[in-house]
Order: structure tokens, then sequence, then C-alpha cells
């Protein structure tokens, strides 16, 4: 019914991947869920509480939840080959 990814480091807390099924959207249910990992942040004493949305369409849901956006960062991976654990330890 509901998915979210939430990861604690330092004083520090991030959401990412807040998602419902189809069936159960419009409910609310989102705007639910970031209350109540904004309230066990405060519980755990973090200092930022930090929500990424994907796209604009998920930073709307978020913004209906009364949460607003501070900014935007920009990020890539980028990844060109393969090495394994192996070859990592010998340089190569």
């Amino acid at each position: 019914m509901l998915y979210c990814q939430y990861f604690v480091s330092g004083n520090q807390g991030r959401v990412k991947g807040v998602a419902t099924f189809e069936s159960y959207r419009g409910r609310e249910l989102i705007g639910y869920i970031l209350q109540h990992i904004q309230q066990e942040s405060i519980k755990q004493g973090l200092e930022y509480l930090w929500i990424l949305s994907i796209n604009e369409q998920v930073a709307k849901v978020y913004d209906r939840a009364n949460f607003k956006s501070v900014g935007t960062i920009i990020s890539i991976h980028a990844f060109t080959e393969v090495k394994s654990i192996k070859q990592i330890r010998q340089g190569s």
C-alpha cells in the first residue's frame, strides 16, 4: 500500500522514494507518512530532514502535504566500467 525509503546519517535524515499503490492515491497517505517521519526525526534529535523528489510531479505531492521546496540538487551517476574487488585491490 505504501513505500518509503528513510535514511539517517549523523544528524541528518533523508526521505527518498515515497509512493503508494495507484488504488490508494488521493487519500493523503504520503502526507501522513511524511509527518510521521518528521516526528520520528525530532525524537531522534536530527538537525535536518531532507525530502528528495525525483521529478516535478512528486514535488507537487510533497507540496500538497505542506512540505516546501528549499532548492534544487543536480546530480548524475556515471558508470563507465565495472571492476571486481580483486582488480580494485590490485590497482588495475
